[in-house]
This record gives C-alpha cells, sequence and structure tokens, in this order.
C-alpha cells in the first residue's frame, strides 16, 4: 500500500498552471496566403487571435507529468508492506538450573517446550542462545554450564530481555528462587511473561571464620544457611596438632592442618580452606575524667563480648597517648581533646576511631534512640546535634535527627557520636543489648557466602501489566520510493528536451 510521509506538499501540483499558461500564450503566427491584389479585401480581425487553443499536446502532456513526478518525490512516497507477525517463542533457564543436580528437575519440561518450537536460552547477562545440539550436549554431560559468580538479580535480566525481545509472543522464565537472586522493586512486565520457580534449596553449612581462642584453644565461626534462616555459631575447641579432625555437633568433621606459622580448617570432601587468624583485636580507650565512668562501661562491655564470642581482645585505657598501642584496631576517643594527626594519618590504613560528643555543646532532648535491626528502642535523654559532610547515618533519634555520623576514610573512618556512653545522657549502658550494639561497630555483619533462603513464589512474580483493550501487534516494512520518482523525474526532462528541441528545428 502507498503511504506518503509529507502530503502537504501537494499544494505544489499548483505549478501545473505554469506551462497550462506558457502553451496558451504562445500562439502559432497567422498563416500568409499570398494574393495579387489586397484593393478589394476589407480588413477583419483574425479569429485565431482572439481563440486560445492548446497547441503541442505531447509537450504539454511531458512537462505536466515532469511537475507532477517531481511533487510526487516532494511527498515521499513509501510503500508499506504489512509482514506475517512473528510467532517466535522463548525459554528462559538460569544456569543453576542447567548444572547436573539440577537438571533433572528441568529437563523432562524443556524436552516438551523444544519440541514445540521454544527457542531455548539462557538467564545471564549476553542472553546466550542454546542450539538442539547444545540441549544434547548438556543433558549427556559433555557440555558443562557455569553458573555466574556472585547473585544474579533475575528481575533485573528480565526486564532487560522483556525490552530485547519485545515483539516475542511468550517468555517462559525458570529461576531458583533464592533470596539473594531477588532485589530491589518487582518489575512491571507485560504478560506476555511467565514466570516458573524451581525450589533447589540444599542447607548449607561453612566456615566462616576461625581465630584463636587463647594460646591453646581456637573458635571456629560456623555458617548455616537453611530455607528460612542464616545463622553464624562460634564453636571452641583445644588447638589441635597438623591433619587432626574436628569434630563438631551437627557439623560435618573440620581438617586441621599447619604450614610454617600459618594454620587452616577446612570441611572435609570440600575444596575451599580458611585460614586461621593470628592477631586478636587491638581496641584502645582514650577518655578524660569526665568520662572515667564512660569508659568503664565500654571496657566492661569488650570483655563482655570476649566472653561470649572467644574473640581474642586486648582492651587498653589510657588518659594519654604516651602509652596508647600504635598498632591498636580500634580507638574509643572519648575525651574533649583534639584527635592528633599522626593519629587521623592511620584511618587510611584501616584504624577506626570512634569520638562522643564534646563538651560545652548545647545538648537538646529527645525520647528515644532507634537503629534499624535493633529490638527495642533506647531511651535518649541528651544529644548535641552534630553535622558531617559525606558521612553515613545510621542511629536516629525518634524526631529523625541522626545521632552516629560514620565518614569513612580509606581503609577506616570515624564514627562521631551525638551523645555519649553515660546514663545521664541515655541508657546505653543499662542495656542488655549494648553489647550487641558495640559488636555490629567492631564486627561488622559478616558477608554470607552461601545464602540458602528462599522467597516464595508469589513475592518473585513481577507486577503484570495488563493492556486495556487487544493489541495486536504487526511487523510493518517500509520501502523508500522518492528516489525512484526522482530518476523518472530525470527521464522525463531529458525526454521534454528532446521533443523541445525537435519542435524548434520544425
Amino acid at each position: 500500500m502507498l503511504q506518503l510521509l509529507s502530503s502537504f506538499w501537494f499544494i505544489a501540483l499548483a505549478g501545473l498552471l505554469v506551462p497550462v499558461l506558457i502553451h496558451l500564450w504562445n500562439k502559432k503566427p497567422p498563416r500568409v496566403i499570398k494574393v495579387g491584389s489586397i484593393k478589394w479585401l476589407a480588413a477583419t480581425a483574425s479569429k485565431k487571435a482572439r481563440s486560445l487553443r492548446f497547441q503541442d499536446w505531447p509537450l504539454l502532456l511531458l512537462r505536466c507529468l515532469l511537475l507532477t513526478v517531481l511533487v510526487l518525490f516532494l511527498v515521499q512516497p513509501v510503500w508499506r508492506q504489512t509482514l506475517p507477525p512473528k510467532s517466535q517463542k522463548y525459554v528462559w533457564v538460569a544456569p543453576e538450573l542447567l548444572i547436573t543436580p539440577n537438571l533433572p528437575l528441568i529437563q523432562n519440561t524443556l524436552d516438551s517446550l523444544t519440541q514445540q518450537n521454544y527457542e531455548l536460552r539462557q538467564l545471564r547477562n549476553t542472553f546466550p542462545l542454546l542450539s538442539a545440539e547444545d540441549w544434547i550436549n548438556i543433558k549427556q554431560g559433555k557440555l558443562l554450564i557455569k553458573a555466574d559468580s556472585g547473585a544474579t538479580n533475575y528481575w533485573t535480566l528480565v526486564q532487560q530481555l522483556s525490552h530485547k525481545f519485545s515483539t516475542a509472543l511468550e517468555h517462559l522464565i525458570f529461576t531458583p528462587n533464592n533470596l539473594n537472586n531477588f532485589a530491589g522493586r518487582r518489575p512491571v512486565l507485560n504478560n506476555t511473561i511467565h514466570w516458573v520457580t524451581i525450589p533447589t534449596n540444599q542447607n548449607k553449612i561453612w566456615v566462616q571464620e576461625a581465630f584463636p581462642s587463647n594460646v591453646d584453644s581456637l573458635t571456629v565461626l560456623l555458617g548455616r544457611s537453611t530455607s528460612s534462616e542464616t545463622r553464624f555459631t562460634p564453636y571452641p575447641f583445644a588447638k589441635p596438632i597438623s591433619n587432626q579432625t574436628v569434630t563438631i555437633p551437627d557439623a560435618p568433621a573440620l581438617l586441621f592442618s599447619q604450614e610454617g606459622k600459618r594454620a587452616f580448617l577446612k570441611i572435609r570432601n570440600t575444596p575451599e580452606i580458611i585460614e586461621v587468624e593470628k592477631d586478636s583485636m587491638r581496641v584502645a580507650i582514650i577518655y578524660n575524667q569526665s568520662r572515667q565512668a564512660d569508659a568503664g562501661y565500654v571496657r566492661a562491655t569488650l570483655e563482655a563480648l570476649r566472653s561470649y564470642t572467644h574473640r581474642p581482645v586486648a582492651v587498653q585505657l589510657s588518659t594519654t597517648l604516651n602509652n596508647l598501642n600504635s598498632k591498636a584496631d580500634f580507638l574509643f576517643w572519648l575525651s574533649d581533646a583534639a584527635i592528633p594527626d599522626n593519629i587521623k594519618l592511620k584511618l587510611a590504613q584501616g584504624l577506626f576511631i570512634f569520638k562522643d560528643v564534646p563538651t560545652g555543646i548545647k545538648s537538646t532532648t529527645a525520647n528515644w534512640l532507634t537503629v534499624t535491626g535493633w529490638p527495642a528502642s533506647i531511651r535518649l535523654s541528651k544529644h548535641a546535634p552534630i553535622s558531617r559532610e559525606n558521612s553515613l547515618q545510621s542511629w536516629k533519634n525518634n524526631y529523625g535527627e541522626s545521632i552516629l555520623h560514620f565518614v569513612p576514610a580509606g581503609k577506616g573512618g570515624t564514627y562521631y557520636f551525638a551523645s555519649r556512653f553515660n546514663s545521664q545522657w541515655n541508657s546505653l549502658p543499662e542495656s542488655s543489648y549494648f553489647p550487641e550494639i558495640l559488636s555490629s561497630l567492631l564486627w561488622p555483619e559478616p558477608t554470607i557466602k552461601y545464602d540458602a533462603r528462599l522467597i516464595a513464589e508469589t513475592q518473585v512474580q513481577p507486577v503484570i501489566r495488563r493492556p486495556t483493550s487487544h493489541i495486536v501487534s504487526e511487523n510493518i516494512h517500509l520501502r523508500d520510493l522518492k528516489y525512484w520518482f526522482l530518476l523518472l523525474a530525470a527521464i522525463l526532462f531529458l525526454l521534454e528536451r528532446m521533443v523541445s528541441f525537435q519542435k524548434a528545428r520544425v
């Protein structure tokens, strides 16, 4: 079907009046008849002079046709052709489902879908195609698919494929429903998406870290992850000899080994090896006389943490910098004195500093101190508003004001606390959660290596955008014709010149 993209140029057809007027204006000269004498002839007006008649019809038609073709060039004609709609259907499979332990869960389903001409692809960044030969090799174990390192956000990938393959009639998505594969908001997608989750959960157990509790004992922090939770449990035991097997209740056997001064632990029959940490956590507390009680609260809490977690913690209290351990990992600066520059330089090397509010700053009152993840709120009697640029804010009061700022610097950073560890300022020292709060500062929550927690299938499903009316997607092809009309105009122009030249010679 012919379609015109710039039909307003049809106004140029008014130019057809030009050759018409030219042909009407250019009359033929009157015919001369030779006679012997004109004495007896009366003067009369020529009828041809008074009547307008078209002359040279072929030339007139050529010129009109030339102008018409030029106008058709200007209106940009295209030939619109509707092709049969694409009927491609896709099956997207997460790489985790194509490895040997999980493949039997979906093999029969994929066999059936490929026989129905579904195109099989992997659900990963490059959306690689799995040909019929690839699928046969996967089933026979000749082609091994490797899962992506790290957690892949399936919601993001499905959003990308829905845009890239928007003309498909159907997308079938097969993924596990592990919690760490879904982050952010649920996507809003078309109703061509159909998502099926395949539970592949197996309870995971691993060694998160290991450290010496005392000179002759070790503590292993064992991670356990199930479909509903992930838990870390410390297990202390006497230091074994090299190549000795360590038994932990309800856990696989551990193998202890030594290479020189370095010690290692691993779960038997697994490749992952964890090195035993050698150094203890070195904590220094600098305080002035007005904060002697504050320093005592912090020290008592650190000793409770050492007893509960079995972590080696070396605590040093001092009112001056002379006895400060130069290799401290964490420094509580409970003093009005300014932090020396030589100590600030150690922030880039991994030192963390905790500084409370100075004396003399006007304090305000609030009701509660809240932190995400705390079981209950903490009474907050006094605090002094502080502001730090480029800081991360974590603790807030009931008015939403920041109570704790963290300013990162290299491998370390500085915590600025808008209150104090004192019962006159808040109830932190009296709270049973105080050890847990300090523990979150000294030992941030460990990264979960093997997260086996699951998400419900109803939470996996995207928000379906259902059309209000039936929309038929057409595959339309447009062929540009204007240059063909330009070529035709050139041919007509040459033909017009030839005819005009022949007329002039006659």
